[in-house]
């Protein structure tokens, strides 16, 4: 056991023992031991072993051979896993002297408690590694549907309407029959609960109190925060020479040290049959573990640990729940706490563990005997749900100032943070209700809350699968008109954009295929085409494949004169006024529009009331228009002021770029005289002389 140590830490933790500083060793779980040390402060230290058949590659390994059988770790077989110690020189990542005494305390078997249990196996489920790691948080299931298939851009169509196609309602079905399934998936509910909990045998630990719970999860936190702040205030009485050197930071913030005692007392709360008691120091660190996200800079890595701890939550629900001899009001205990959490964290932005904690009551939804609780729970914090959302990092100091903008972003992002809660609720309660297999009544509530996009998608999928395209239509519009437009056209979150690319509006598509609206179809499709530089704000491949796909597709369903004499100047006029002004945004669907029409006047007219369009319009444009083409590319150094002030080396090969793309239409002669006018109107410009040399 010394090998884990330095000579003098080990010699001052044996002195710590002899001392009598060890005041209790308890097995809070399968092959986990804490221990409390009197030190300067009160430190809790956690000790984890397991079996040589379950050594994992990040372990230190120690042949425990000698260990007394009255230690409970009574054979060859035992390694040592981890220490940990809430003081700051383990938060370092140093074995210190409260390990060394706590050790030193099981081997000569300073706990008759551990006797209880000689089997120190490590628990089934998620496991704590060296260091206080976690096995990868649960995710969401989603399925992953096929691209919408688009059209390949044809030549003018004849003079006849085309025939009305089906690809996207195709796709569409497709889609829904492949996510629906049976009753429609599970949204918030992950079934590796329920794998895990068969995993775990049943045991009866001592439950830690709620006193040493909440000293062990806060003594982490702020140890954490005490050797990240104040590393360079050496204190002999709380450092030693030999323990730390300033070069050992370990890779990494470390933030998960925060968190180990947390990780510890939800170990102890997955061991032991005192579930109520259990639920309670859960909550208890759970507040503390939020509260401390405010105190953490590394947010990213520090919520991740806290969606690891709430992970343990639901399983010691689920674990709970499936007891057959547990009390009814037991559980109803647990779920009343678990709900007075998340009522706390209703007001509270910044809760990373809300939604998962109010997740955890669906263990309760799928057990005939116990079904009620869950349905109360539920029912509780739908009545919160409207409460204001608040920040918890408002000030109400006299003398705080926040401008006009600041303050219109916090509410927009207040009550957005609002909105995703109200669509949390939807889930947890549609999974509710499919897990209590009341699927009439799911129906009924997909109906009630049609303004959500997922209880939305629910509905359509159901008139989808029914082949009932007219009730899809009807369900779709419910939807848009209760939601903003942005939420029509980007509906990432609960429709797939690979195969609904334009939002609700790629349903109505769908459903004026299959009942054969040809007009209906027309509308949208000119709506899309349209729409498409207020609603895409950025491009890719994928994005202009599809707009391309709508432009193709109008021009063949509405047929060759009708296109020239009706549509095509409707859709042109649509896209050069918007809200009434006589302006034009960047809409890249239009462009396609505008190149594969040969439309030369509105391309010139287009681009130059868009900044950066005739960059990508120029070589289209310029064959049959090459002065005023070329005039709008190298507007930007027509006056004097091109180039002054700080300008990059990328300016200056940008100018010279935009030359070489005029040779084949101005000519080579006429670019060098240009080339030669720029270089003397800026002579002190060198970089810009070298840039245009090959030109000149």
């Amino acid at each position: 056991m010394s090998q884990l140590f330095g000579s003098r830490v080990f010699e001052r933790g044996e002195s710590y023992w002899r001392d009598g500083r060890v005041e209790g060793v308890t097995q809070i779980a399968p092959g986990i031991f804490h221990g409390e040390v009197r030190g300067g402060s009160l430190y809790d230290v956690t000790i984890r072993v397991h079996g040589r058949g379950d050594v994992q590659s990040d372990a230190t390994v120690v042949d425990l051979a000698s260990l007394s059988p009255s230690a409970g770790l009574s054979t060859a077989d035992w390694t040592i896993q981890s220490c940990s110690c809430t003081c700051p020189s383990a938060v370092s990542g140093h074995y210190c002297k409260h390990c060394a005494a706590v050790l030193l305390a099981i081997v000569h078997g300073a706990s008759d408690e551990q006797a209880h249990h000689p089997d120190g196996a490590v628990p089934s489920g998620r496991e704590m590694g060296a260091g206080g790691t976690v096995s990868d948080s649960s995710s969401a299931l989603s399925a992953s549907p096929a691209r919408m298939p688009t059209m390949t851009p044809t030549t003018m169509p004849t003079d006849d309407p085309g025939p009305i196609p089906h690809d996207t309602y195709q796709t569409v079905r497709s889609y829904c029959s492949s996510w629906y399934g049976d009753h429609g998936p599970l949204l918030v509910w992950d079934p590796r609960v329920i794998d895990e909990c068969e995993a775990m045998r049943r045991m009866s630990f001592p439950c830690l109190s709620l006193q040493q719970a909440g000293r062990m999860t806060e003594s982490a936190v702020q140890s954490y925060l005490d050797f990240r702040d104040d590393d360079d205030e050496w204190d002999d009485d709380r450092w030693d020479d030999d323990e730390f050197d300033e070069s050992d930071w370990p890779d990494g913030d470390g933030v998960t040290a925060a968190f180990t005692g947390a990780n510890d007392v939800l170990d102890n709360a997955l061991a032991t049959d005192d579930y109520e008691a259990a639920m309670r120091n859960a909550v208890a660190v759970m507040n503390i573990a939020d509260k401390s996200l405010e105190y953490l800079d590394s947010s990213g890595d520090a919520d991740e640990c806290i969606e690891q701890l709430v992970w343990k939550i639901r399983l010691l629900m689920e674990k709970a729940t499936r007891d057959a001899d547990i009390d009814a009001a037991v559980l109803k205990a647990m779920a009343d706490m678990l709900v007075d959490a998340v009522h706390d964290r209703i007001q509270v932005s910044w809760s990373a563990s809300r939604d998962g904690m109010a997740a955890a009551l669906l263990s309760l939804s799928s057990n005939p005997r116990v079904r009620h609780i869950a349905d109360q729970a539920l029912s509780n914090l739908e009545h919160d749900a409207d409460l204001p959302i608040i920040s918890p990092f408002a000030s109400t100091s006299a003398d705080s100032t926040v401008t006009d903008s600041t303050a219109v972003d916090s509410v927009a992002e207040l009550e957005e943070e609002s909105q995703q809660w109200r669509s949390t609720l939807c889930a947890l309660r549609h999974d509710d209700l499919v897990l209590a297999g009341e699927f009439d009544r799911a129906e009924r509530y997909e109906l009630e809350h049609i303004e959500d996009g997922a209880m939305a998608t629910f509905a359509v999928s159901r008139a989808v699968l029914a082949d009932d395209f007219g009730r899809v239509r009807e369900l779709a519009m419910r939807h848009m008109r209760a939601v903003p437009e942005t939420s029509v056209w980007r509906a990432s979150e609960t429709l797939p954009e690979t195969t609904f690319p334009y939002g609700w509006i790629t349903v109505l598509v769908a459903s004026a295929q299959r009942l054969a609206d040809r007009a209906e179809l027309e509308h949208l499709y000119r709506r899309i085409i349209a729409h498409g530089g207020k609603t895409i704000p950025w491009y890719d491949d994928a994005t202009l494949e599809d707009g391309r796909a709508c432009v193709d597709g109008l021009r063949k369903l509405v047929g060759g004169r009708q296109w020239r004499e009706r549509t095509l100047p409707a859709i042109i006029e649509e896209c050069e006024t918007r809200d009434g002004e006589n302006r034009i945004c960047e809409n890249r669907i239009y462009e396609y529009l505008l190149q594969s029409e040969h439309l030369d006047e509105q391309t010139l007219e287009y681009c130059s009331r868009v900044p950066g369009a005739i960059d990508r319009l120029y070589d289209s444009v310029a064959a049959s228009q090459p002065v005023r083409a070329t005039a709008l590319l190298l507007e930007p150094y027509a006056g004097d002021r091109a180039f002054v002030g700080t300008v990059s080396r990328a300016e200056y090969r940008k100018v010279a770029d935009r030359l070489r793309r005029a040779i084949p239409f101005m000519g080579a002669a006429w670019v060098a005289a240009y080339a030669r006018s720029l270089s003397a109107k800026y002579p002190r410009r060198v970089n810009l002389k070298a840039a245009l040399k090959g030109l000149m």
